[in-house]
């Protein structure tokens, strides 16, 4: 039996048993893992509210045969607005989702860590709407993941991206012209203006997200999360995971 001293993110809380707590927590140090929180949910408890996401926190807790226990909890952000805010609420939930779904336990990855903490920093601090802060944490994730995007040109024929349409090829991962689509009939097809708006997100930082007001720009959410979810199913088959993780996305 071993301690582990490290900071964490509170991305999900379930019932476990009768009186405890299963949280799934991002990690610095040892990426997503899972622990169990002794009698926090028995009426008489230490715990209080200081378990239920998201919640950026310092933690202790004792691991035996790859099982982890918590023991203490220090709470550094509690991002309280996210959570009375519907729509900053339901972004969270869809970030916690990819996380959850998308990530493999015990995988270190302090990139991706950062990333989480810093979109709800922004979404904490309402520095864009919570449709932008979802796309780019999703597109972001992504890119972390080694699932990088040209938005610059074709890669069947290697020429600019012309016309009205374009398209995403799950057998190449990759961006796909108006007659590249139609000559390889891929399905299905974006306008051409949704590319634009997807590499605005895609390669947008947070240094510039609050001066140049991308999150308030009139984009196609319902598109780009039609788009993201074909790059997600690219990203299953690239990274050989089980599609089973990708149920109800």
């Amino acid at each position: 039996m071993s301690t582990v001293k490290t900071s964490a993110i509170i991305v999900k809380a379930n019932p476990y048993k009768e009186h405890d707590k299963l949280l799934t927590l991002f990690t610095l140090d040892r990426g997503k893992i899972i622990a169990v929180c002794k009698k926090a949910r028995h009426t008489i408890n230490r715990w209080s509210s200081s378990f239920e996401p998201p919640i950026f926190c310092n933690i202790q807790m004792y691991e035996k045969n790859q099982f982890y226990t918590l023991t203490e909890i220090s709470t550094i952000e509690s991002f309280l607005s996210i959570s009375s805010i519907l729509k900053s609420a339901v972004a969270f939930q869809c970030i916690a989702f990819t996380i959850n779904k998308f990530t493999m336990l015990e995988m270190e990855n302090n990139s991706l860590f950062y990333l989480l903490l810093s979109t709800l920093h922004i979404l904490e601090k309402k520095m864009c709407s919570p449709s932008f802060a979802c796309s780019y944490f999703n597109l972001q994730f992504l890119k972390e993941s080694g699932f990088a995007l040209n938005f610059s040109k074709c890669v069947s024929c290697g020429k600019a991206f012309t016309g009205e349409m374009f398209s995403f090829s799950q057998w190449k991962n990759a961006l796909f012209c108006e007659t590249c689509t139609k000559k390889n009939h891929i399905f299905p097809s974006f306008k051409i203006d949704l590319k634009e708006q997807l590499e605005k997100i895609y390669y947008c930082s947070l240094n510039n997200i609050e001066e140049n007001h991308y999150g308030h720009f009139l984009f196609n959410y319902s598109e780009i999360d039609r788009i993201i979810k074909e790059l997600f199913k690219g990203f299953l088959s690239a990274d050989c995971l089980t599609v089973s993780q990708f149920e109800n996305y």
